[in-house]
């Protein structure tokens, strides 16, 4: 893995969305966040928490040398326009079977105006132990969306599922695209 594909160091955050329930973590606790820049960490309860976002979360370049968000990494996005610049997303799981499953790090819909979600110098896994795994997919996913990816690693991601897509009857589906995969065609 190059350098710049390892983990930060996130023992000292700059801010801690929540104080241990999923109340605290809300789309605007993350976004003002983002606003300061640096370590972000998340103190939300036990369980896994889905925030979401009415606006965009804005990274401008006067926060500090770097914004790192350690939060289990997933993106789901659908509407406006996705661009994923420099990061790295790795250690993610979705459900293991199914035929129209995939994206463990990023799954993309609809982007405005028919434009590709970009993805410039980003690492999705990077060495063992650190891969997305999915049904299929495990790196990045889409439905009628394009991807142009420009230097970006993608390595150690799996398609867990079996039985393909469309599933083979009497499997429960999936298997396809470890690292990614789209129903429309992009630029790598």
């Amino acid at each position: 893995m190059p350098p710049e594909g390892a983990t930060a160091a996130v023992s000292s955050p700059r801010t801690v969305v929540g104080s241990g329930t999923p109340q605290g973590c809300t789309g605007a606790a993350f976004m003002a966040a983002v606003a300061k820049g640096g370590v972000i960490t998340f103190d939300c309860g036990p369980d896994p928490v889905t925030i979401l976002l009415d606006r965009p979360a804005k990274v401008v370049n006067d926060t500090g040398p770097e914004t790192v968000i350690d939060g289990g990494g997933a993106i789901w996005a659908r509407g406006g326009r996705l661009k994923l610049v420099n990061v790295r997303i790795f250690g993610n799981a979705c459900a293991d079977v199914g035929p129209d499953v995939g994206g463990a790090a990023v799954r993309a819909f609809s982007q405005s105006a028919g434009l590709p979600v970009l993805v410039v110098h980003s690492t999705f896994g990077g060495a063992p132990g650190y891969g997305n795994a999915c049904s299929n997919r495990g790196g990045v996913s889409s439905i009628g969306v394009s991807w142009s990816i420009y230097n970006s690693l993608f390595s150690h991601n799996r398609a867990v599922g079996r039985g393909g897509n469309p599933s083979l009857p009497g499997t429960p589906g999936g298997g396809s695209g470890g690292g990614g995969q789209s129903t429309t065609t992009g630029t790598a």
